[in-house]
């Protein structure tokens, strides 16, 4: 293990806040889709920002790099009773803000004496460790070490640590710690201030531990382009979910349907198809589980422990349509010592949210983990209809998680958990923003002259509707997952078993008028297994690989209803447009990876995956007003082996340089009645170089990325009877370079910033435009991919204050992203989504006995109308196609209160 910054190890009452890559930002109000930018002059602004924060940064960390570390003869103020020597040792780093390494397997077994008032850490460390047989002292490095008295080395010749068993949630999620033999709890080296001044020693970044490769690396360590932030950095940042996670990562984009899932797109690969049997390009993962209903990215971000988004194909480990990359959310495990919160969020729109989680030991080997949210909040969208209809975009959901973990054995771990999401919340309304039509093709009428329907509110004011819809609108969401993990001398071996189901119902007035009734309920079911083993190379070992078999199963079903009337007559009859879909996929992986190292420093790296994809259709169109019932019933299947080469290199121990040649697959679909489209590909090449500089007061990475793609997944419109579907675009191209960085000059200062540039067009894409089928066949070579904005920034400052009664933290986070197309036809006038930047502040503050937590926040400062998505609709009795938009959050405000036991 080269790697040798600083690591956070905690304990499972407090997390310290970890590193987490963040990106900078500026920009414009975006008002209506025909908004005309000034691109030439927002870039030159842009990157002089971005020159100027780089440069802030290196010269504060330069500045910052002479001053020194904590002196030996300080004493602090310590409340320590009697408990474990572990825990003792992780309070004692808490409460001095000092990294201490100690063998965590034999601290655990071992009491310590209990110790209040002042002490040097020298008398402090012979008090807790009297009587022991342990010793320890404070480097020179400004380190506390923990040894055993006549023990021999942790390490071997070559810096591997000896194995240790991993049994419970604080020693698996701090497994890289424990392949060294040591456990680093602690943090910054920082003075304490008084008078409420800030600390002004400077203090290393803290290391976060990340499992992007399916097994514990540091996140310097992995050869990736790779944005992790746990939990607590979600807090500070206020992302409450996948909307939230995308003003923080680069080339990361997420926009809402009017029909459920998320987009979700990264470097400009994403899905397309929002309907049923359309494949995620960038699939969630729950605790390692694959999850095909991308809805729950923009569900509520409840009790995690970090998020981890990987940028790139993972077409060998994670295969299964992660042709753009990965979002990993993964969950906080149960703990060995007693842990709880409960927390209450009261904002503006009449938000109500209430927190809670409780962990701990059940009984012997058995721990246990319960956590729970609930919110209700008015809607965004305020609806003007005279008829009294209710308000849109509120929530009303209510989310619930609960894990087992169990020690079958010394060297087996056994955990069972499973999760309830119900929410109410009607927030898929299909906000029509463009007005009323004014004319219509010869030999149809205008329904909305003809019914006398007033001027549509949305053209002006998207938060603003006229509808008449009922009521009848859920989410449902459940599941369970059981893993085993068996850690022999030689290898260990893993074996993930979930079952996921999931139902939706809504009801979307598609005509945006309170006279017509042109309404659209969409349904759809997803009921999926997986089950994956896994083979692993034995912690520690110099030879690390994976050998993986991956199986899923999905039984899906969807139908779309239309209830129309009013169309032709005042007061006409009622038609009902029925489209049932039922979809069965099944796939199977078989896979393997190998790290070689060639010589000290330099690793080969290279893996292959087998990808065995079938999928049987059952589509239906039925309109029995006009005596319509069309079946179509097809299957098909596709294979496709991806892989990866690469090779690492260790500058030395704090900085890492990579190469790597990807390929990634997703497979092909159908589109109900329409024909299968095929399988997308994509061969990507990227090289970075992640460190730490400056005594580890600077972290930085740096990714240079560049893909050949074939066979694009696109979503169209038939101009010939206005059914949206699934074509394939010819090739296109991606490349880009992403930069992202953290600072901490002293530690009480953290700066987070990226910039990112993405260049991401056709290369050959010859079709028709559904809403301007007089134009012919078009060449949109040239043209942008859909949700691809060619600049990305991100800038968070976060500062803190030492007070007699607690930490006072203020942090500022602004985001600034660049034009962008909803569509491959880059209509200026229904496509365009113009750049925009927001910003969110939050104070809070934690009590000097860490069990109280407030905060108060604004989101959006700006309070801009910026448009997340924009979609087609379809085009009824000659009237033009309209244009259907999701907006992102208005400004929000709250104070939010938690008490931990």
């Amino acid at each position: 293990m080269r790697h040798t910054s600083r690591k956070t190890i905690v304990n499972a009452k407090q997390c310290t806040l970890l590193n987490q890559h963040i990106k900078p930002t500026h920009c414009r109000r975006y008002r209506g889709v025909n908004a005309t930018p000034r691109i030439g002059t927002i870039k030159q602004h842009v990157l002089a920002v971005a020159l100027t924060i780089v440069c802030a940064i290196c010269f504060s960390s330069i500045s910052a790099a002479a001053t020194n570390g904590p002196q030996q003869t300080r004493t602090y103020h310590l409340d320590l009773p009697e408990q474990t020597v572990a825990t003792a040792l992780n309070s004692l780093s808490e409460q001095t803000d000092i990294q201490v390494l100690f063998p965590y397997d034999i601290a655990a077994q071992l009491r310590s004496e209990p110790l209040l008032g002042r002490f040097s850490i020298e008398l402090a460390l012979e008090r807790l460790l009297r009587d022991t047989g342990l010793h320890g002292g404070l480097t020179s490095s400004g380190v506390i070490t923990i040894s055993q008295t006549g023990s021999e080395s942790t390490t071997n010749q070559n810096g591997k640590g000896k194995r240790m068993n991993i049994k419970n949630s604080t020693k698996r999620k701090t497994l890289l710690a424990g392949l060294v033999g040591l456990f680093a709890a602690g943090g910054t080296a920082q003075v304490a201030a008084q008078g409420g001044e800030a600390a002004t020693s400077q203090s290393a970044i803290d290391e976060i531990i990340v499992t992007a490769q399916k097994r514990e690396q540091s996140l310097q360590d992995t050869a990736l382009a790779i944005s992790a932030i746990t939990g607590e950095g979600l807090a500070a940042r206020g992302i409450e979910s996948g909307l939230d996670l995308q003003f923080s990562v680069p080339g990361l984009t997420m926009g809402e349907s009017n029909v459920g899932p998320a987009q979700v797109t990264l470097r400009g690969v994403g899905m397309d198809n929002i309907f049923l049997g359309g494949d995620p390009g960038v699939p969630i993962h729950i605790d390692g589980h694959y999850i095909q209903d991308t809805t729950y990215i923009l569900q509520d971000f409840m009790d995690v422990e970090r998020v981890e988004v990987l940028r790139g194909p993972q077409g060998t480990l994670y295969g299964r349509n992660a042709i753009g990359g990965s979002v990993n959310v993964i969950t906080k495990r149960p703990t060995e010592d007693f842990e709880a919160y409960a927390g209450i969020d009261i904002g503006n729109y009449n938000k109500r949210l209430l927190k809670t989680s409780i962990s701990g030991s059940l009984a012997d080997g058995l721990r246990g983990r319960l956590a729970m949210s609930d919110e209700k909040r008015d809607g965004y969208i305020e609806n003007i209809s005279s008829l009294g209809g209710r308000d849109f975009e509120n929530s009303d959901y209510t989310s619930l998680r609960g894990s087992l973990e169990y020690d079958l054995s010394e060297d087996v771990l056994v955990t069972v958990a499973g999760y309830y999401f119900e929410d109410f919340g009607n927030t898929a309304v299909a906000l029509r923003i463009n007005g009323n039509p004014t004319s219509t093709l010869p030999g149809f009428l205008n329904y909305y002259v003809l019914n006398n329907a007033e001027p549509n509110p949305s053209v002006s004011d998207p938060r603003k509707v006229r509808l008449n819809i009922e009521d009848d609108v859920f989410s449902r969401a459940k599941g369970g997952s059981i893993d085993v993990e068996w850690d022999l001398t030689s290898m260990r071996l893993r074996s993930l078993s979930a079952y996921n189901n999931s139902k939706s119902s809504l009801y979307t007035d598609a005509d945006g008028s309170d006279v017509v009734t042109l309404h659209d309920n969409p349904r759809r079911s997803h009921e999926t297994f997986s089950q994956e083993f896994q083979i692993l190379s034995a912690a520690g070992s110099e030879l690390e690989w994976i050998l993986g078999l991956f199986y899923y199963d999905e039984n899906s079903d969807a139908s779309e209803i239309f209830d129309i009337d009013n169309l032709f007559v005042a007061d006409g009859s009622k038609t009902v447009l029925e489209i049932p879909f039922d979809l069965e996929s099944t796939a199977v992986g078989v896979f393997g990876q190998l790290e070689y190292p060639l010589t000290d420093k330099l690793t080969a790296v290279g893996g292959l995956r087998y990808n065995k994809d079938k999928k049987t259709n059952i589509g239906s169109l039925f309109l029995p007003a006009f005596g319509l019932d069309i079946t179509v019933a097809d299957s098909d299947q596709w294979e496709e082996v991806t892989g990866r080469i690469g090779l690492n290199y260790h500058i030395n121990d704090d900085v890492l340089a990579y190469g790597s040649f990807t390929t990634g697959y997703k497979a092909g679909g159908y589109n109900n009645i329409q024909p299968v489209y095929d399988p997308e590909t994509v061969a990507a090449y990227e090289a970075g170089l992640k460190g730490l500089w400056f005594e580890k007061a600077v972290q930085a990475s740096v990714s240079a990325f560049y893909y050949d793609y074939e066979d694009k997944q696109e979503f169209q419109r038939d101009p010939s009877v206005g059914v949206v579907f699934i074509t394939n675009a010819g090739a296109a191209t991606v490349w880009g370079l992403e930069l992202e960085a953290t600072a901490r000059p002293f530690s009480a200062l953290t700066i987070d910033s990226s910039i990112a540039y993405l260049s991401a067009e056709y290369d050959e894409f010859h079709t028709e435009d559904g809403v301007n089928p007089q134009l012919g066949l078009q060449d949109l070579s040239g043209n942008s991919l859909p949700r691809s904005p060619e600049w990305k920034a991100h800038l968070g400052i976060q500062y803190e204050w030492i007070l007699g009664s607690g930490l006072l933290r203020a942090r500022v986070d602004t985001t600034w992203v660049d034009d962008q197309f909803s569509a491959p036809f880059n209509r200026q006038d229904r496509d365009l989504m113009s750049s925009y930047h927001r910003s969110d502040i939050q104070l809070s503050w934690e009590s000097e006995s860490r069990q109280w937590q407030a905060s108060i926040y604004v989101k959006n400062i700006e309070d801009d109308d910026v448009v997340a998505n924009l979609l087609d609709g379809v085009a009824t009795s000659g009237l033009p196609v309209p244009i259907y938009g999701q907006y992102l959050a208005p400004r929000t405000y709250g104070m939010k209160l938690t008490r931990s036991f």
